[in-house]
């Protein structure tokens, strides 16, 4: 559903569409509660969410959110905590350099 890239970060989205979505556009990744973010009142429609890109494998209450300029993709896997951390990593490093 997605990997790390030394541009970027690839995902996978229906019927095998792929896209990188480039270090330098990214503007947040993090891990968000569905069930936490539905009783609190968060809008996951609102513009800029890209549905085509949410994935359907791993915990179906907790996805990934990657934050760009133009806006947001949601991602469901398995070991979200593993690839956050990984990618976060990354994108310090990409910053950094």
């Amino acid at each position: 559903m997605y990997s790390l890239d030394p541009k970027g970060i690839w995902i996978a989205g229906d019927f095998g569409v792929s896209k990188l979505i480039p270090y330098e556009d990214i503007t947040g990744i993090s891990k968000i509660n569905l069930a936490e973010s539905i009783l609190t009142g968060w809008n996951l429609l609102k513009p800029g969410l890209s549905e085509a890109y949410m994935g359907v494998e791993g915990d179906p209450l907790h996805v990934m959110m990657i934050e760009t300029k133009e806006g947001r993709y949601l991602l469901r896997g398995d070991d979200l905590d593993k690839f956050i951390a990984e990618a976060n990593e990354r994108l310090r490093s990409y910053r950094a350099g």
